[in-house]
């Protein structure tokens, strides 16, 4: 009997292991983290194609001639016959990353056409828009959403007339994934029957067909209702292709002979024109949206494009392999199921790395993450078996654990980083108080070894959900926070706009002065109460004209003197965090239930997690998340409530409040008594512990 209990428990582990890789992969609750390490392996920079080169509408260019929004089609014009000037010597393949829709001026337009029809093989990009049937999203010309569950082409916008005549064109639009880099792009769309191909596609096509070259079709694949998406690598960084200002071309500083048998891409390459992206080649930088497009030319050149292996396939060889490894690990001691364990993520790596190299692209983190999780979950399971006759030694490991986990939640934040230290001191605190009033019989309620044991490992654990809550909310000090930074710089740029509107005479001096000086005085008083505690309601006033002025460019682009965001960030009455930004963190009691509800808690701890879950519910049912009642809350459920509340009150280190005395927070306490959401009783006993066991110095009652 025994052995087939055993037996069974073996195939339900087993189970369960499946379960959790299936459920793991299928999610893509790794993805984040997964980008991280299969970025850093698949893609590796490696030597560009010389015959490919950029001609960028650079800070150089736009200083010599002005905003691009300002130029008529000369330029071009004077750009394509200067390199085609010579039949012999001349570039292979000219694509303009730029959209010329409409006519501007009807001479410069027809020298633009008559220049690009007398070079031949000239690109010229066009912009293909979706008709939203599901929930994507869009920035610009780029899509940075797939989850969608249609996502058709409403239209195509193509080069004006007489341009389209004589050129080629293919759609610039960039494909984001999930974190905003590029990774993959698509090859062609359908529009009613007919095919549009991409901009680089196009370029290829031209490439393929100058050189008598058969055009390989790369492997596509859909993501959702997109079509002929392909993953390609990057032969480059940033600035690896070689970038010529169009300035110097245009002044002959750059002969035309540079580009003789070159495929030219010519596109923005200044930090003002909103065309740079992040890409997985280099972290933490920008890279333009034209030296994107050339290294998608050479990787369709060089057939260096890939696509996902089969999902339906990767899931059931991690999850073959992590029931495998588990079933293999229980017979093995603990030092060779790591060194299984070590073997079979070498060989993950491996796989995925010739993988890529022919082509497909696979999911390198699940694997071990699964196999480290099935490790970790048998190690503790050993442990426990092993251990049964240490009760304590077990409960100091799981205390120690606890603290761990509480340390890592406090440690995310400057802020507050002992309130699970001291928060467990209080209750433990209040315990010890309550055993002594017991042995004096003046109370029922006391406090044995292992319901103190509980109500420390509850309060360790109450803010275990945290570890989910965004840092950029956990440590939001101020109400803007780091988003002040983006607001002076706009607030600058806006004082350059009015400067400008002032030189075109398109503003008065005196109105554009005065503008400028509302700015100032507008950031000044920002920056004052960014950081500032509660604010009267003429401040908040002030900021709502503040966030009723827009400046609205020559272009007709509004730049609003505050965002939506920032309005509603300045308009916080107290503390630091909006509505929606209170909301996440008031999530952090849902997620600890969650996680402890995972937790398999010993007999001697099985309250831990209703304890640590309820510490937000007050007896009048006026707490969060689930406004339970007084029926439903254990005196530690109460207990820990108070801690934490008297806690939150009387620290040193939160940024947008000063300390209580304690005086003044038992005041708060009791009111909260008066208001029926505290037990009073034991608000009463909690406040004579914490006189009895902490002495309050001179400068903490001054406070």
């Amino acid at each position: 009997m025994k052995k087939k209990y055993k037996s069974l428990m073996v195939v339900l582990a087993a189970i369960i292991v499946a379960l959790f890789s299936v459920v793991l992969i299928s999610g893509r609750f790794l993805y984040s983290v997964d980008k991280i390490f299969s970025d850093a392996l698949y893609y590796k920079q490696t030597t560009t194609d010389t015959k490919i080169k950029i001609i960028g509408i650079d800070e150089k260019t736009l200083e010599a001639l002005g905003p691009m929004n300002t130029w008529n089609r000369n330029v071009p014009a004077e750009l394509l016959e200067i390199l085609s000037a010579n039949e012999e010597i001349k570039p292979s393949i000219i694509a303009f990353d730029i959209m010329y829709m409409g006519n501007v001026e009807a001479e410069s337009d027809k020298r633009f056409a008559q220049a690009a029809k007398k070079a031949g093989n000239v690109v010229v990009a066009s912009r293909v828009t979706w008709r939203d049937k599901g929930t994507f999203e869009t920035v610009g010309d780029s899509v940075i959403n797939f989850d969608v569950d249609k996502a058709i082409v409403d239209n195509i916008e193509y080069p004006y007339e007489e341009l389209n005549a004589n050129v080629e064109h293919g759609f610039a639009n960039t494909h984001q994934d999930e974190d905003g880099y590029i990774r993959y792009g698509q090859y062609k769309v359908d529009y009613n029957g007919e095919i549009e191909k991409s901009f680089a596609a196009k370029i290829y096509e031209i490439y393929c067909r100058e050189n008598g070259i058969e055009e390989k079709i790369p492997k596509a694949y859909n993501v959702k209702d997109f079509k002929d998406m392909f993953y390609f690598t990057y032969s480059g960084k940033i600035s690896d292709y070689e970038v010529i200002p169009l300035i110097d071309v245009l002044n002959g500083e750059t002969k035309a002979a540079a580009f003789d048998d070159c495929i030219v891409l010519v596109g923005a390459y200044a930090t003002g024109m909103m065309d740079a992206y992040n890409v997985p080649i280099q972290k933490g930088a920008q890279m333009y949206g034209v030296e994107i497009h050339a290294n998608i030319v050479e990787a369709l050149m060089e057939e260096k494009t890939a696509v996902p292996v089969s999902s339906m396939m990767y899931i059931i060889a991690i999850t073959v392999i992590a029931v495998g490894f588990y079933l293999a690990n229980r017979k093995l001691k603990p030092v060779y199921g790591a060194l299984l364990m070590a073997g079979l993520i070498v060989v993950d790596v491996i796989v995925g790395k010739l993988l890529f190299e022919n082509g497909y692209v696979m999911d390198i983190i699940y694997l071990p993450v699964i196999l480290m999780v099935v490790y970790v979950a048998q190690l503790v399971i050993r442990i426990i078996t092993f251990n049964r006759m240490y009760t304590e030694a077990l409960k100091e490991q799981m205390y120690s654990f606890a603290d761990a986990f509480a340390t890592a939640v406090d440690e995310r934040t400057p802020y507050n980083g002992s309130h699970t230290k001291k928060v467990t001191e209080y209750v433990c605190a209040f315990a010890n108080y309550s055993n002594m009033l017991y042995k004096k019989r003046q109370t029922d309620e006391y406090f044995d070894k292992n319901r103190i044991g509980q109500l420390r490992l509850a309060a360790t654990l109450h803010d275990i959900g945290k570890m989910i809550i965004p840092k950029a909310v956990m440590n939001k000090a101020t109400r803007l926070d780091k988003n002040i930074e983006k607001l002076d710089d706009r607030y600058k740029l806006l004082k350059v706009y009015y400067e400008t509107e002032i030189l075109s005479n398109r503003m008065s001096e005196e109105e554009g002065r005065a503008m400028q000086q509302y700015l100032d005085e507008s950031i000044q008083f920002i920056h004052d109460i960014d950081g500032a505690g509660f604010l009267p309601q003429e401040k908040l006033d002030r900021i709502v004209e503040i966030g009723e002025h827009k400046y609205i460019t020559p272009d007709g682009e509004c730049i609003p003197f505050l965002t939506d965001y920032e309005k509603s960030c300045l308009l916080i009455q107290k503390g630091t965090l909006t509505n929606e930004e209170r909301e996440i963190m008031e999530s952090h009691v849902v997620m600890t239930s969650k996680i402890l509800s995972k937790v398999k808690f010993h007999s001697f701890h099985k309250d831990v997690a209703s304890i640590a879950s309820n510490h937000h519910e007050f007896i009048n049912g006026t707490g969060y998340p689930m406004k339970k009642g007084a029926e439903e809350l254990s005196v530690e459920c109460r207990v820990l409530t108070i801690a934490d509340i008297y806690d939150a009150l009387t620290c040193t280190d939160r940024p947008y409040k000063k300390p209580m005395p304690r005086a003044k927070a038992f005041s708060i306490l009791e009111a909260m008594v008066e208001e029926g959401k505290l037990d009073g009783q034991l608000v009463k006993w909690f406040e004579e512990a914490i006189e009895y066991y902490y002495k309050e110095t001179e400068d903490e009652k001054n406070k």
